[in-house]
């Protein structure tokens, strides 16, 4: 018995066209082209067909009993034989360029690239497709420092971008540290006084160490202290003012004077008065000076120019003359020579 029309299996043939090249699917199966490229199905099965591009290929578009664009499509199987064509092209080729890597200067360091391919030291070239944004980082070895791109690379900044058009070179340019040089610093204590001398950096402590070394562009700040009878008076040479207090940049050898001169007192030659005081805390403490005078708070001593007592808290003054009443203060000065206010004014009777 013949089968009804309806039921009647129809053919559906896929054929491939263009220049370039790939494989057809089904689903239902049945189609598999490449190998099978024609199947028979029940009148009106719904089938999809999905093309897939080969390497280097891409498909472009349906064509015969089918049409459009996306590599999947469905039909139904209407007429006894259905034929669809899969179109394929070939993909154009996007060209690749050498991207080299040289380095100038007497310093070290190495190049390394993003994306990968680059690695100076070991792999000073590479490889890149047409359009490529290549990000090269230079980094100095220790003893060095990164001068700056040329060639095609331009700027100081050790990462720079270039954007692959055509073969190019860069050069990254390093150059040692510089190495910084030192300088000798002489201190010599001058005039009739005497004190201490010292140093920041450390390096210097004149009374027994009064020469240093140190970096070109070091800082070096100097502080006089006036031994006991003594006071400072001020710099010369390569250091100047009145200050306790000097600072000098090194740049060259360089010789500073500091100025003491013995503290005068003028006495007269007869009685005797013994002076006590409490101490001062305080880790800054450099010494005392003693004033005195016939009137009260009006001493023959000017203000910093005090009889210098040292650290200790007494002090035995001869030479005062008989039948006068002296007027006796204390004060307390630091190692930056600051003094503090007079004391509590005391006085004596001189028998």
């Amino acid at each position: 018995m013949a089968l009804p029309l309806e039921a009647a299996a129809v053919n559906l043939i896929v054929s491939k066209s263009g220049t370039g090249t790939g494989t057809v699917s089904s689903s239902p199966a049945g189609i598999s082209c490449g190998i099978v490229c024609t199947s028979s199905y029940a009148k009106n099965t719904r089938i999809s067909l999905t093309a897939v591009a080969a390497s280097g290929s891409r498909f472009a578009n349906w064509s015969g009993g089918c049409s459009g664009t996306a590599t999947t499509l469905s039909l139904t199987l209407k007429s006894r034989s259905t034929t669809c064509t899969a179109n394929f092209t070939l993909s154009p080729v996007t060209p690749t360029y050498s991207l080299t890597i040289n380095r100038a200067g007497t310093g070290a360091g190495i190049v390394s690239s993003m994306p990968a391919g680059i690695n100076c030291g070991s792999t000073c070239s590479g490889s890149f497709v047409q359009g490529t944004i290549v990000t090269l980082t230079a980094s100095a070895a220790a003893d060095s420092l990164f001068a700056g791109w040329s060639g095609n690379c331009s700027g100081t900044n050790n990462s720079v971008a270039i954007t692959i058009s055509a073969g190019a070179t860069c050069t990254a340019s390093f150059n040692p540290i510089p190495v910084k040089l030192s300088y000798d610093l002489i201190v010599t204590q001058t005039g009739t006084g005497g004190g201490r001398v010292t140093s920041s950096p450390a390096g210097i402590d004149c009374g027994s160490i009064c020469s240093g070394s140190y970096l070109q562009g070091t800082l070096v700040s100097l502080t006089a202290v006036a031994a006991a009878g003594s006071s400072f008076v001020g710099w010369s040479g390569s250091c100047s003012g009145a200050s306790t207090s000097a600072s000098i940049t090194m740049s060259a050898n360089s010789t500073c004077f500091a100025d003491f001169t013995t503290t005068t007192v003028i006495v007269p030659t007869s009685g005797t008065a013994d002076l006590a005081w409490d101490p001062v805390v305080s880790v800054s403490l450099a010494g005392y000076r003693v004033y005195y005078g016939l009137a009260p708070g009006v001493y023959q001593q000017l203000r910093g120019q005090g009889i210098n007592a040292g650290a200790i808290t007494g002090i035995s003054l001869s030479g005062l003359s008989s039948g006068k009443r002296y007027f006796f203060a204390v004060t307390a000065f630091d190692v930056s020579n600051a003094e503090s206010l007079y004391s509590n004014e005391v006085f004596k009777d001189i028998l």
